[in-house]
């Protein structure tokens, strides 16, 4: 049984010059702003973990309490000079239940994570005589229950994984001392969702070769407050490893993945945000789903008696998304973010290399990290592509 207690206070000033110019059909826009930040942020998190293991059982149950709460006083000059004030605190509770039960050649495994949350923000705007405010309270309760069970037979090892997940999440929100602005200025949102999933997963095993396939079957059950009947959905996701252990110290992979995204719960409101002074964000109500396909591959390299570490993974990624991301100009001063049901293609490369070296003489490590990022895809602004 083990007792953890964290707290941290962080201080942080800081000052930005940011120039954006947006092409526009009547012609470009440019905005200077130049931003003078402080932020005071406090973090205090309990820990209570119990584990114990012996030859025929594994357990650990950590309990968690995590509150944060900061502060953060913004001073924008410029195009648009304002003052900005913002609380935004997160209090969370965790429970995680980890039990392993073993069988000779079999294993069964019981995974149990439980999690309350609670944001309530607010944010104030003080700009030209005006003073405007945004409050937002976002509750959220989450469960995670699973268990599989697993067994070898010669060079193959076969797994059954199945589960469910749920989440609840309200969110109420209250946008006041704006006015001549589209759409509603307050959300009050109730909606849940259970995430029921099952899958087999094979591991095949060759000298130094191995490769894993894994099949998840996903059934989703919506319920929205605004909405008599429930959404429901099932989603195929299946994937493919391969990984060759080339010596001790070198190791290649592979893999492919080819499946269904699901509905994004988390953007389901209608009512205008507010993000900072001039930026509001408005979800949608519209049901869709996507899809991807991604391959990936790399190599992990690890020398620990010359201290030698060196890594690198490239990914690529096609995808569909039901969505088209909007963006709109209000009164010549806001900017409101939204999105329409329209099928948007994107595709991505991702990439990063690692490669660190043990110094006697510093008795520490001198590296260096470099990633690589190159995405396409479709925006609309004032109603163009």
């Amino acid at each position: 049984l083990k007792t953890q207690i964290h707290y941290l206070n962080h201080h942080e000033t800081s000052r930005s010059l940011l120039a954006t110019t947006y092409y526009l059909p009547d012609g470009t826009k440019l905005i200077e702003e130049e931003d003078n930040s402080l932020l005071n942020s406090n973090h205090l998190a309990g820990v209570i973990s119990l584990e114990t293991n012996n030859k025929s059982a594994y357990l650990k149950n950590i309990l968690k309490t995590d509150l944060k709460w900061a502060s953060t006083d913004v001073i924008t000059q410029g195009a648009f000079a304002n003052n900005q004030f913002a609380k935004t605190p997160v209090y969370r509770v965790q429970n995680a239940l980890k039990w392993v039960k073993r069988l000779k050649t079999k294993a069964f495994t019981l995974i149990s994570i439980n999690e309350l949350q609670s944001e309530p923000h607010l944010l104030t705007v003080e700009r030209n005589g005006m003073r405007y405010a945004q409050q937002a309270n976002l509750r959220r309760i989450y469960t995670h229950e699973e268990t599989s069970f697993g067994w070898s037979v010669n060079r193959f090892v076969f797994s059954l994984k199945a589960g469910i997940k749920a989440e609840h999440r309200e969110l109420d929100s209250e946008l006041s001392g704006l006015t001549n602005l589209p759409g509603l200025l307050s959300n009050n949102e109730k909606n849940t969702y259970f995430h029921t999933f099952a899958g087999p997963e094979l591991v095949y095993n060759y000298g130094k070769w191995r490769a894993r396939l894994n099949v998840p079957l996903s059934y989703y059950h919506y319920r929205f407050t605004k909405e008599e009947q429930a959404i429901n959905d099932l989603l195929l996701s299946p994937s493919l490893g391969i990984y060759w252990d080339y010596s001790g110290n070198l190791k290649f992979y592979t893999s492919a993945a080819l499946g269904e995204k699901p509905y994004m719960f988390n953007n389901r409101y209608q009512g205008l945000i507010l993000n900072n002074y001039r930026t509001l964000q408005q979800g949608t109500y519209e049901y869709a789903t996507g899809s991807q396909k991604m391959l990936s591959g790399g190599f992990n390299y690890k020398n620990t008696s010359q201290g030698l570490f060196a890594s690198l993974n490239i990914n690529r990624i096609w995808n569909i998304d039901p969505y088209r991301n909007i963006q709109q100009f209000v009164n010549d001063d806001f900017r409101i973010y939204t999105s329409t049901k329209q099928e948007t293609k994107s595709n991505s490369w991702l990439g990063n290399a690692s490669f660190s070296v043990s110094l006697d003489f510093i008795r520490g490590m001198a590296g260096v990290d470099v990633q690589y990022f190159n995405s396409s895809s479709l925006l609309i602004a004032e109603k163009q592509t």
